[in-house]
């Protein structure tokens, strides 16, 4: 970000300065039963669809039963192809 107004006493130039070494995002995949069951995983970095596939077959899945739904929004790693096929593998 840049910043395009600053205060400074009169006659003096204000001066900033930026974070040389930004961190990592930090990723939590997580999800909340009705009963109040959760499961979840963490992840530096952004979530792919190997790292979302990953949640899904070995954390999320088999914490739930047959009468469960699984609601998603429309971020890309939901609609890939490994995704899709890692749901129906497991019916």
């Amino acid at each position: 970000m840049i910043r395009h107004y600053a205060r400074a006493r009169k006659e003096k130039r204000a001066i900033d300065s930026t974070p040389v070494n930004t961190p990592t995002n930090t990723t939590i995949l997580s999800s909340v039963c009705i009963t109040g069951e959760t499961a979840y995983t963490i992840y530096q970095c952004g979530t792919t669809a190997e790292r979302f596939a990953e949640y899904l077959s070995s954390t999320l899945l088999p914490t739930l039963s047959e009468t469960d739904i699984i609601v998603m929004d429309n971020m890309r790693s939901h609609h890939a192809k490994i995704v899709k096929d890692c749901k129906r593998a497991t019916g």
